[in-house]
């Protein structure tokens, strides 16, 4: 079996009044990830992230919590994925968050 890493998510938006007058655009994954799936028990590794709109200081989520993330240009981010993160087989859902 394979661990799926996948964008099951594209992106999150959240508005509040304090973020009203944001200009950072929306983030949007595209495909591929790299790497698109790995085996479970794998070690600690980097996952590039592909997409449009990422803004300075964007982070990548892994099923709702945060990653260490770094941002290279608007379009790629790279998380650290620890090698807990993929233990056991399952499909992971991958958000990024504009500041």
């Amino acid at each position: 079996m394979k661990c799926m890493v996948a964008a099951l998510a594209v992106g999150i938006l959240s508005i509040s009044p304090l973020f009203a007058q944001s200009s950072n655009p929306v983030p949007f994954i595209n495909q591929p990830l790299v790497p698109a799936s790995v085996a479970p028990g794998s070690q600690a590794f980097t996952l590039i992230v592909n997409g449009a709109g990422f803004a300075s200081g964007a982070v990548v989520k892994v099923n709702g919590a945060n990653v260490a993330t770094t941002f290279v240009n608007s379009n790629r981010l790279k998380a650290a994925i620890a090698a807990s993160d993929v233990a056991t087989a399952r499909t992971d859902e991958i958000t990024v968050l504009n500041p």
